[in-house]
């Protein structure tokens, strides 16, 4: 029983524990600790002209997206795997812990929270899980999780 909890609702608890741990930084901080990640792609972008267009990319709004677009689509995973097939349960979630997120950052020195980023991190949710569900229809047979669905009986005319 706790097992199949953990299976189900552990990537998405890992998810918000690292945004919190990030979070909980300064943005120097953060930039420290992203910058070995993140200093490849600020070199080829600026001996590039392939990347040209994005010389003022704000690399931290990258770690938004990213962020809660894996913890939109883990947080869906708990709720497919729970066999509750929606995405408004798992937007709320975000939604909900981009808000705690962006209030928490208002007590962290040289951070502040931005409704902005509220708005950006529910989006991104939004559009993982959106390229979730995609993925489930296109593949049809085999589900996000690699689980062999049962085969449905033809029905096209």
């Amino acid at each position: 029983m706790i097992g199949r909890y953990l299976y189900r609702w552990l990537p998405m608890f890992v998810m918000m524990t690292l945004i919190y741990a990030l979070s909980s930084m300064s943005s120097e901080s953060v930039a420290e600790q992203v910058g070995p990640i993140t200093s490849p792609l600020v070199v080829a972008q600026r001996n590039t002209t392939l990347f040209s267009g994005l010389s003022d990319l704000p690399w931290l709004k990258i770690g938004h997206i990213v962020g809660y677009a894996l913890l939109g689509v883990s947080a869906w995973r708990g709720f497919y795997l729970s066999k509750h097939d929606t995405i408004w349960l798992p937007v709320l979630i975000c939604f909900l812990y981009a808000c705690s997120d962006e209030y928490h950052q208002n007590f962290v020195p040289g951070r502040s929270g931005s409704l902005n980023d509220v708005a950006l991190d529910t989006l991104a949710a939004l559009a993982a899980i959106e390229l979730a569900l995609l993925f489930r229809v296109w593949t049809k047979k085999w589900d996000l999780w690699g689980r062999l669905q049962a085969d449905d009986e033809d029905v096209s005319p």
